[in-house]
């Protein structure tokens, strides 16, 4: 049987399975039928070059996309996947009317400041139609930190009908300041983003993205490095903590959020909230949370909640008595909500009695980074996971033992 013997409908499902690129580039020109096929707005609506790696081979398969293939789907393309080093040849055509999405990965700080200059293929060519923008810095130099400033400032500013943002960091790189502070409060501002997931330095530069300069934005993911500047808590613990509680009252437009990904004191103000992700760690209570804590302080106060995600360790917890405590009791709490959860308990011997860390998470796992697990992990399936960090409880007791 010959390949074109099978019907379009088949032929359409064999190659929306195959890298789209690669399908263009073999088949298009070979016959009538195959060209019908593969030039089908379902196979051309999305576009991934990423997995072209820059050597002469492919520049030149890359340049006879550009010249043969793109004339002939552009009016079909509405998202780009994209390595920053084609990125530049391909929006310099002119040709993508529709283009409305824009995804690329591992740009350095440097790149990315030419990106989004205002004199960039980019901005000049497509400011007014990129819709949804993805990106993720791969940078460990925290000397271009100021560079950062400017790009995050040159989005905004630039792309004027922006409404999904999605600015993602490598795991190494760490924010030296605040983003946001002392800058004047049209900075990252815009009224057409809707859904944003960002890196910061604290919570106060949360705070200052909510004073109202996001006037429609319903989903808000911040990763931040540290809730409060370090330095200047050690230094004035009182009234750092005093002007993050002014800039808090300032917030704005929390009663639009429907989701949410943070955990800080004014949480219970989000009304309308309908997804919560709560990555949590807390040290030194005298006891462990459960499900009926978290209602009684937090999600009482959802009353349009519809999906609770959640990773919380418990760490430094020392019982004092001779009742081991059971990690089923709280895995119980959890369970009677309807939510498949799973977790551990691990336990140590501490000159003041039992040192204790209790770790449960919500089923399936959403999270990229996991909060810190020990030797009684279990494991499971966790396909979002990208850091990973174990430490051994009986070690770091040994230690402050002998300290």
């Amino acid at each position: 049987m010959n390949i074109l013997d099978l019907s379009d409908e088949i032929l359409l499902y064999i190659f929306k399975k195959l890298q789209n690129f690669d399908v263009l580039h073999s088949l298009l020109g070979s016959n009538r039928k195959l060209d019908a096929i593969v030039c089908d707005r379902i196979l051309t609506q999305s576009i991934d070059f990423t997995r072209l790696v820059s050597n002469e081979k492919t520049k030149k398969i890359f340049d006879e996309f550009c010249s043969q293939i793109l004339p002939r789907i552009h009016r079909n393309i509405q998202c780009l996947k994209i390595d920053p080093c084609w990125l530049e040849f391909i929006l310099d055509t002119r040709q993508l009317n529709n283009l409305h999405r824009l995804h690329f990965t591992d740009v350095n700080i440097v790149t990315a400041s030419k990106i989004f200059h205002e004199t960039s293929s980019l901005i000049v060519n497509f400011k007014d139609q990129i819709e949804e923008l993805s990106f993720t810095i791969d940078e460990e130099n925290i000397s271009t930190f100021d560079l950062l400033i400017g790009i995050y400032r040159q989005i905004f500013c630039l792309l004027t009908n922006l409404k999904y943002l999605n600015l993602n960091m490598n795991s190494g790189f760490v924010l030296l300041k605040s983003l946001l502070d002392n800058l004047p409060s049209a900075t990252c501002s815009s009224s057409t983003v809707t859904h944003l997931n960002i890196k910061l330095h604290n919570i106060d530069d949360c705070f200052l993205l909510l004073d109202g300069r996001l006037s429609q934005l319903h989903t808000l993911i911040v990763k931040l490095d540290f809730v409060h500047d370090q330095a200047l808590l050690r230094r004035l613990p009182i009234e750092t903590l005093c002007h993050s509680i002014r800039l808090s009252d300032k917030t704005k437009n929390f009663e639009k959020l429907k989701s949410f990904s943070l955990i800080v004191r004014f949480l219970r103000r989000l009304v309308q909230l309908e997804t919560l992700s709560l990555s949590l760690r807390l040290y030194q209570r005298d006891t462990f949370i459960d499900y009926n804590y978290l209602e009684d302080i937090l999600l009482n106060h959802f009353i349009c909640l519809k999906n609770f995600h959640f990773d919380i360790v418990v760490d430094h917890v020392i019982i004092y008595d001779d009742i081991r405590p059971c990690f089923s009791d709280i895995q119980r709490t959890f369970i009677h909500k309807e939510s498949r959860v799973d977790g551990y308990l691990d336990c140590a011997n501490h000159p003041a009695g039992l040192w204790s860390q209790c770790h449960i998470y919500s089923l399936p796992f959403v999270f990229e980074y996991m909060q810190p697990i020990t030797n009684c992990f279990s494991g499971g399936l966790f396909r979002t996971v990208t850091v990973v960090w174990l430490k051994d409880l009986n070690k770091i007791l040994s230690n402050i033992v002998s300290s």
